[in-house]
């Protein structure tokens, strides 16, 4: 990456810093960019200020023995887990898929119903194991699961010190926040949703960033990595690319299933709480919540939109784009 960033006299980013394995390795990725820096390049982290948030019902087809089960009609799935010969033959297929890494990421609680509640905890609830919850409850009426994995610091969960660790890190000088897969997973992960996670959970209820702080950094910091012409700003010549919400109230709605792409293949959204007003280019998009349909966005051409950004000291600088 050093090498490319100097070849190219241009900042380099990378996605995804953090990984879901048992072994934290961010500080580790990181030296890229003190690598970068000793050498006279630019190289940064794309990270999403976010749990990995993962769709896993379709995991549970991937159990052996499961997928015929889930599979059947309604009335004929919920017969069929009355019959203690499938439960069992279930538990065993759910114990060979962990013995063979499948059930991995079957985390149970790290593993969320649609109210928000982990498998786990309502296991307790109902003085039962996570197994007969999945039985019980999300198998008969095919419910969505969400397994919720810390992205940057696996073994630390989701307590709030967690965050704290990973906020450390997202204000990281070498980190960018952002991240995509450009939409290639969007049927088990939801992330498009990450500035209203970033407002709403970092900002106001954990408090890892100022206000400006996280505006800053999801605008002005990724425009001028970008080298975004009159982008990422407030300021009278700018583009009028506006985003009006309410700082007590803006966050995002959990993750939920909807059947709209071609051929009814399904994308998990998020909606967003407090968000008043989206104005792109001076006409406003969103309202209260509602969409206008109003389209004014463009698509962004280098040189056009662009100012070339170079990396600063660097003299092995190749052509210009």
């Amino acid at each position: 990456m050093t090498d490319m960033s100097l070849a190219a006299d241009r900042p380099l980013n990378w996605n995804l810093l953090g990984s879901a394995s048992p072994t934290p390795v961010f500080a580790q990725q990181l030296t890229s960019s003190d690598h970068a820096a000793a050498h006279g390049a630019r190289v940064v982290a794309l990270a999403l200020p976010d749990v990995m948030r993962l769709r896993s019902s379709r995991m549970l087809q991937a159990m052996p023995g499961w997928g015929e089960v889930i599979a059947l009609p309604d009335e004929e799935r919920r017969t069929a887990l009355q019959d203690d010969a499938v439960r069992d033959r279930l538990r065993t297929g759910l114990d060979a898929a962990t013995s063979q890494g499948v059930a991995g990421m079957m985390q149970w609680d790290l593993v969320e119903l649609p109210d928000g509640r982990s498998v786990a905890s309502v296991a307790a609830e109902r003085g039962t194991d996570a197994v007969d919850v999945l039985l019980d409850v999300v198998v008969p009426e095919q419910l969505p699961l969400t397994t919720v994995f810390p992205s940057l610091v696996p073994p630390m969960g989701v307590t709030d010190e967690s965050w704290e660790a990973r906020g450390e890190v997202w204000r990281d000088e070498r980190v960018v926040l952002g991240g995509s897969d450009a939409g290639a997973h969007v049927d088990i992960m939801c992330h498009a949703n990450y500035p209203s996670v970033v407002l709403g959970e970092l900002v106001r209820k954990r408090h890892l960033f100022t206000l400006e702080e996280g505006v800053h950094q999801m605008t002005g910091v990724p425009a001028e990595l970008f080298g975004l012409r009159d982008r990422g700003v407030i300021a009278e010549g700018a583009h009028a690319d506006l985003v009006l919400f309410d700082p007590e109230t803006v966050t995002s709605e959990p993750a939920e299933e909807r059947h709209d792409l071609p051929g009814g293949a399904l994308r998990l959204y998020a909606g967003a709480v407090g968000i008043e007003q989206v104005i792109v280019g001076g006409q406003t998009i969103v309202e209260r919540g509602g969409l206008t349909g109003a389209q004014p966005g463009t698509l962004l051409r280098s040189g056009v939109d662009t100012d070339t950004v170079t990396v600063p000291g660097n003299h092995r600088g190749g052509a210009r784009a």
